[in-house]
């Protein structure tokens, strides 16, 4: 395992056997540190992201492997204003987020010595979401608000043969 700070992310891991000569895994996250200090002191744009990445895999026989693989990550861009450029006093901001999530369970069959059978199964989500409002803050009736927000998923089942005949 290990950790690193870096000048604008932390990231760790860890790594390991399950059942020795069996199973392993590994697990590894980074996330932004920055937007901590900047929301602290009211500096704009805070901009800031994670993710996180799993993986295991198991060896159910000589010719049987199963791969477990899973990812999620987020971004996300939020600006404040208080003043437009005539330094009328408004309320104003935008948060903009997006992320994905994949998860994914593969079986490994070996046939023959150069004949492999990879049968897959994938479920995968992507979002992104606009959120502005501004307003005067002398006139309440004057406001515009929008929102805006998309999705894609996605869900599949796949197999596929690997032919190998020689070496090269």
């Amino acid at each position: 395992g290990g950790v690193t700070l870096g000048l604008a992310t932390a990231t760790t891991y860890l790594e390991g056997p399950i059942q020795k000569g069996k199973s392993s895994f590994l697990v590894s996250a980074r996330r932004t540190w920055l937007d901590i200090p900047l929301k602290k002191i009211n500096l704009d744009p805070v901009i800031s992201f994670y993710d996180l990445n799993a993986k295991t895999n198991f060896k159910l026989s000589d010719k049987d492997r199963l791969y477990l693989s899973f990812y999620t990550g987020s971004d996300a861009f939020n600006q404040q204003g208080d003043k437009d450029s005539l330094n009328v006093v408004q309320e104003e901001y935008t948060n903009t987020q997006w992320g994905n999530t994949a998860f994914s369970l593969r079986w490994n069959r070996i046939l023959g010595k150069k004949l492999f059978l990879n049968t897959t199964l994938l479920k995968s989500a992507f979002n992104f979401d606009i959120d502005y409002h501004k307003s005067l803050v002398s006139d309440k009736e004057n406001v515009t608000d929008f929102y805006y927000q998309s999705a894609i998923q996605q869900t599949a089942i796949k197999t596929d043969f690997s032919y190998l005949p020689n070496s090269r």
